[in-house]
């Protein structure tokens, strides 16, 4: 018998203690014990009958698998997230959803500087004079912008290990329940006033074909600057939600011992693509207004190519700084 024991003491060391663990136990030594007295009473020798048990129960991983256990090193509790770090987690969140709407529409409102000056320096200036100033404005925003990433991606990065799993007490989670549905209706109209402000923006250029005292450069500065004050309400409302769904462990943040991240959108493709989906088709739609309405075929195929490097390199600053 005491063989049987040190066996089963063997075995089970390296699981945790649980109650779980413990019955399973004491319910395998019982069931071999039992066996090896059957083999005793049959006329076996305590050598044979030991050998026979070990032989019959010895291999006892479907055991472990059905229990859902592991090594004890591998079940250390999660750390328990408290009140005032999920505070500190929102009030860095929001202020970097700020930074990165801020920094997407310096980028934008470079563009929109690009062809307001170009359009205002289209008489007395050098072609080269008007190239030189109208990129200097989209260069200074542009550096402005990724600054702003950068900062934003390093005050997230104090909170990265949310990502490997916590505890969420019942009455913490139960107050940002109640936080998440009283920002629900801001939600919505920071979505609404965006896309509004969308669907209105191809309006400015419009304008600008058919009233003098606005050139179509204007109109397309005017209406970039709409879609810049759209994406960053985007983003704004955006990444609060999301913060929301990480510490509620909700949407894509659903675990199973870690985040289940696989197969899902990262926070960066979110921005990149809700800018994508606005920022392309107001780039056809300004480039065939100008066209029509204004005759400027060319060179508003500028827009074209000035739009796709910008995003492109958008695009790869968010990735390298906001979803580390």
């Amino acid at each position: 018998m005491d063989i049987i024991k040190t066996y089963l003491d063997n075995i089970f060391a390296t699981l945790p203690r649980t109650e779980t663990v413990l019955r399973a136990r004491n319910e395998l030594q019982a069931s071999m014990e039992e066996k090896y007295r059957a083999l005793k009473a049959e006329g076996k020798s305590e050598n044979e009958a030991i050998g026979s048990v070990i032989a019959e129960f010895g291999n006892i991983d479907e055991l472990i698998a059905e229990l859902g256990i592991g090594p004890a090193d591998q079940t250390e509790e999660e750390p328990l997230l408290d009140q005032t770090t999920a505070a500190q987690f929102q009030t860095v969140n929001k202020r970097s959803a700020r930074m990165i709407g801020s920094g997407v529409f310096c980028i934008i409102l470079g563009v929109a500087a690009m062809f307001l000056i170009r359009s205002a320096t289209a008489t007395g200036w050098s072609e080269v004079a008007r190239g030189v100033a109208s990129l200097m404005p989209l260069f200074v925003l542009v550096a402005v912008g990724v600054i702003l990433f950068v900062i934003a991606g390093f005050s997230l990065d104090k909170y990265e290990w949310l990502k490997q799993g916590f505890r969420l007490p019942a009455g913490l989670k139960s107050e940002l329940e109640q936080q998440q549905e009283q920002y629900r209706p801001t939600f919505t109209a920071l979505i609404v006033v965006g896309v509004g402000l969308c669907i209105l923006s191809p309006t400015a250029l419009f304008l600008s074909t058919i009233l003098t005292v606005l050139k179509p450069g204007n109109g397309l500065a005017i209406m970039l600057a709409m879609v810049a004050i759209a994406v960053y309400l985007f983003i704004q409302a955006g990444m609060t939600q999301d913060g929301f769904a990480r510490l509620l462990q909700q949407g894509e943040y659903v675990r199973s011992g870690k985040y289940a991240r696989s197969g899902k959108n990262s926070k960066a493709e979110k921005i990149t693509s809700a800018v994508a989906s606005v920022i392309f088709p107001l780039a056809t739609v300004a480039y065939l207004l100008m066209g029509f309405l204004g005759g400027l075929w060319h060179p508003g195929w500028l827009i074209y190519p000035v739009t796709g490097i910008l995003f492109g390199a958008f695009s790869s600053i968010v990735k390298a700084v906001v979803d580390k």
